[in-house]
């Protein structure tokens, strides 16, 4: 079931966050294609939906924002896609845990990840997160970003460190997503499993 969109502290609530120069240069259709989502359809109000993203800009970056069950983030074909279009726009990534302190951010340029940093918390305690990946030279807002407490914090201050405005309102915001065709009969309520964290992380290595 698709959790309503919500904005916290002027910002999408989302896990993961793909942020593309220029991005609006192409229509929705057009970046759902060359992210190969073509089979993500406009969704509204409450239509049933088996996974969903959302789209919306500021004056120079899109921003593509996943869903809670990190869809997009677990989509193998995505980081060749991303590849792709980086020859074309910088492209930065980030994405944070559900209930653990995991983080990680990636930054494309010129067909390449140039910089690559992942935090692995495989314990839900901060204290025992481990960096597993350091790729690249430091990106100039990451002194700033790790003073940060929060890890959404840091990756935001990161993203921002680019250019990227991040200002989130509802109403700019469209929703997409792979039409459920068999939705289920009455409602669910939506719940974390405490154990996602931790199989999101396995999923990754």
């Amino acid at each position: 079931m698709r959790m309503p969109p919500r904005i916290i502290n002027g910002r999408f609530h989302s896990p993961f966050f793909i942020f593309i120069k220029d991005g609006s240069n192409y229509s929705d259709c057009d970046l759902l294609e060359k992210l190969g989502l073509s089979n993500y359809l406009p969704i509204e109000g409450s239509q049933q939906v088996g996974t969903c993203l959302y789209i919306t800009e500021d004056k120079e970056w899109t921003h593509v924002m996943d869903d809670w069950h990190y869809t997009l983030w677990h989509m193998k074909h995505l980081h060749d896609k991303l590849i792709d279009m980086s020859l074309f726009h910088d492209i930065f990534t980030c994405s944070v845990g559900d209930i653990d302190y995991s983080y990680d951010f990636n930054y494309y340029v010129d067909g390449a990840v140039v910089r690559r940093y992942i935090v692995q918390d495989s314990h839900c305690d901060r204290s025992k997160s481990v960096v597993v990946e350091n790729l690249g030279h430091p990106m100039h807002g990451e002194e700033l970003a790790f003073s940060c407490k929060e890890e959404l914090d840091v990756v935001i201050s990161l993203a921002e460190s680019l250019g990227v405005v991040i200002k989130h309102d509802l109403s700019t915001i469209r929703c997409y997503g792979v039409p459920d065709l068999n939705p289920p009969r009455s409602k669910k309520t939506f719940s974390v499993d405490k154990k996602l964290g931790w199989f999101r992380w396995m999923k990754k290595s």
